[in-house]
């Protein structure tokens, strides 16, 4: 059946079987109000966007690197002396000595070529940190999309959960007048069974978007309150 089939899943996953189970709190109260604000925390916090951007701005450095072998370093170079009696020569003989002096360290081919290589890693940092904004905002979508679909689904689950308990509650005063057979009683008893899962699933259903939600701005292993390792901490900081 069902339940044994859930435990099997269970046991591949974890390892073992389930036991002390508890049901989680929801964490809706995570969940951005829009689907704008909650793109704008993806943006703002998911990993994998972080690290794109990271990467854009080490390509960057290193072709602003490149580029300044083509142009002279600019110093300021200021001498003087304070001299008596130097070389025989009775008297002060002082000097003082400003100018401005430009060097090159160009080596020709090898930082042309040095120059395009950057230019090339900076434009494939760039297009990888774009597509992965667009992934991110197309996941984002899809999973408030789903995250609403099953939140409206679960209000009509509950009118039916509460529709069919009152119905049964009504056979069963008609079944103790004769008016009802017993039949009708077990039917709409099942009735309310079906409606009760249902109504579970679409909770669970809820609980899977909301997850999936959060994971699509990177706060979900906070949210569970699970630790993450300090390469984690180092990307979140960034």
């Amino acid at each position: 059946n069902r339940r044994d089939d859930a435990i099997a899943s269970f046991v591949n996953v974890v390892g073992h079987e389930p036991e002390g189970l508890e049901e989680p709190e929801s964490p809706e109260d995570l969940v951005p109000a829009t689907i704008e604000e909650l793109i704008e925390t993806a943006l703002d916090n998911h990993p994998a966007m972080k690290i794109a951007e990271s990467d854009v701005i080490a390509a960057e450095q290193q072709h602003n690197a490149a580029k300044a072998l083509f142009y002279p370093r600019i110093h300021l170079e200021l001498q003087g002396s304070h001299n008596n009696n130097i070389d025989g020569v009775e008297g002060r003989n002082n000097d003082a000595l400003a100018m401005f002096r430009g060097r090159y360290n160009f080596t020709g081919g090898k930082d042309i070529a040095r120059r395009q290589e950057t230019v090339s890693e900076l434009q494939q940092a760039m297009e990888i940190r774009d597509r992965t904004r667009r992934e991110i905002i197309e996941s984002v979508q899809l999973s408030w999309n789903a995250y609403e679909t099953s939140k409206e689904q679960l209000k009509y689950f509950k009118t039916h959960v509460d529709a069919s308990e009152a119905a049964l509650v009504a056979y069963r005063k008609q079944f103790n007048l004769g008016q009802r057979s017993l039949l009708d009683v077990l039917d709409q008893e099942n009735e309310v069974f079906e409606a009760r899962i249902n109504y579970v699933n679409g909770q669970n259903e809820v609980a899977f978007s909301t997850y999936r939600i959060l994971a699509g701005v990177g706060k979900l292993m906070w949210s569970l309150d699970v630790p993450l390792p300090e390469e984690a901490d180092t990307i979140q900081e960034l």
